[in-house]
């Protein structure tokens, strides 16, 4: 049997977070009557969130990152020096200064 690839495995994660959010609402209601499943529906609703999450959390190891790729130091470079303008960036890589941190308050 063939491991479950990453997609699969967060295509599961969603369908027990779309059924943590139905045993969700079998909860509210089962309180709201007073009904004695209230107690099985709190189970089920914690069970499949508890399930959600460990499988969005397998499931995020077998992927890479599906909405960035890899940005090369040359990729870096070139965008820095065609829109930023900075006067590092015509610099060598051994000669440039190390670049400062910004304290977040106005000078």
């Amino acid at each position: 049997m063939r491991k479950p690839s990453g997609t699969t495995v967060v295509y599961v994660g969603y369908m027990f977070f779309l059924l943590g959010f139905v045993s969700l609402g079998l909860f509210v209601a089962a309180l709201a009557f007073g009904s004695s499943l209230a107690a099985w529906a709190g189970i089920a609703l914690v069970s499949s969130f508890t399930i959600a999450v460990a499988a969005f959390r397998a499931g995020s190891r077998g992927l890479a990152n599906i909405w960035a790729e890899s940005v090369t130091r040359t990729a870096v470079d070139r965008y820095t020096s065609t829109y930023r303008h900075d006067a590092r960036a015509d610099l060598p890589a051994d000669d440039r200064p190390a670049p400062t941190q910004w304290s977040g308050r106005a000078a």
